[in-house]
């Protein structure tokens, strides 16, 4: 969980305890039923994000959420999308994001498949609501749930970078999350002065709860 994020920012709140851990967890995820470890060492503030039992596990057990990945692609840089305060409609966070998944059955997953599909808008929500939808939260402090993830800048979608009616989209989970790879960030501009692509990391598999 990268330190510039809203939930690692919480996380530091619950370490010292003006939050509890609970927070972290939606009633309707069906992998993170746990809370999280806190650690009393101060070396070890983001070790057990997401992790029980002082286990080291590629299973996410204490968190449900996602928050928008923050990070310029090549530079590493703060991106701008954080660096702009209170803007009323740019996602920050949301259920946690699903991992890509075409291996079939009920649970499969492909973010990349526009609004518009022969399987239904489950195929890219969030596990967290049985694929039904997600709650969002945006940079002016409000929280809405959404029944589909087309709810960035010019109906982007919050779970894969690149947009499908200007560029090809591209899957966030090869880059964060699940793969283990380098996470990246690409930037577009559909005609805006700033605008910002934002996706969610981590990802989870849905079927699972592996990271």
């Amino acid at each position: 969980m990268m330190a510039e994020s809203p939930l690692a920012s919480m996380w530091l709140l619950a370490l010292n305890g003006q939050m509890t851990v609970k927070s972290f967890i939606c009633p309707s995820d069906p992998y993170a039923t746990q809370p999280s470890d806190l650690y009393s060492t101060s070396n070890r503030y983001f070790d057990n994000f997401g992790v029980a039992n002082g286990a080291t596990s590629s299973t996410d057990i204490g968190e449900s959420y996602s928050s928008d990945f923050p990070w310029r692609y090549r530079t590493r840089t703060i991106g701008g999308w954080w660096l702009n305060k209170g803007i009323a409609n740019l996602p920050l966070a949301a259920d946690m994001a699903p991992a890509y998944d075409l291996k079939g059955g009920e649970f499969a997953r492909n973010p990349l498949l526009p609004l518009k599909n022969t399987y239904g808008t489950y195929i890219f929500n969030s596990g967290n609501h049985a694929g039904d939808g997600q709650n969002v939260g945006f940079g002016d402090g409000h929280v809405v749930w959404d029944s589909n993830p087309y709810v960035g800048e010019n109906s982007d979608s919050i779970y894969s970078y690149g947009n499908i009616s200007n560029t090809s989209p591209t899957d966030g989970a090869r880059y964060c999350g699940s793969t283990g790879s380098l996470a990246a960030y690409q930037s577009w501009n559909p005609g805006q002065a700033k605008s910002w692509d934002v996706w969610m990391a981590p990802v989870r598999d849905v079927r699972n709860g592996r990271w």
